[in-house]
């Protein structure tokens, strides 16, 4: 299947990243696969899957969107 450049874009997957250091703790939410870097302390973020997600950083206080930068939470469906 072709897709031109318009689709690819929108179509571009996001992650859910965090950023290791002990005194930042970020959780950003649609982050692209391209950024790399925390924007709270500047320190690399990584990528982690959802039930990793869900299992240790559901309850974490600062967890972002991550082209707004507001507070993002999500809600587990049952």
């Amino acid at each position: 299947m072709n897709y031109d450049k318009t689709t690819t874009s929108t179509m571009e997957s996001t992650f859910i990243k965090v950023c290791p250091n002990p005194q930042c703790d970020a959780v950003f939410h649609n982050c692209p696969k391209k950024e790399t870097h925390c924007k709270d302390c500047g320190g690399n973020i990584m990528i982690i899957n959802t039930d990793t997600y869900w299992k240790k950083f559901s309850n974490n206080w600062f967890q972002y969107d991550f082209a707004t930068h507001d507070y993002y939470r999500p809600v587990k469906e049952k």
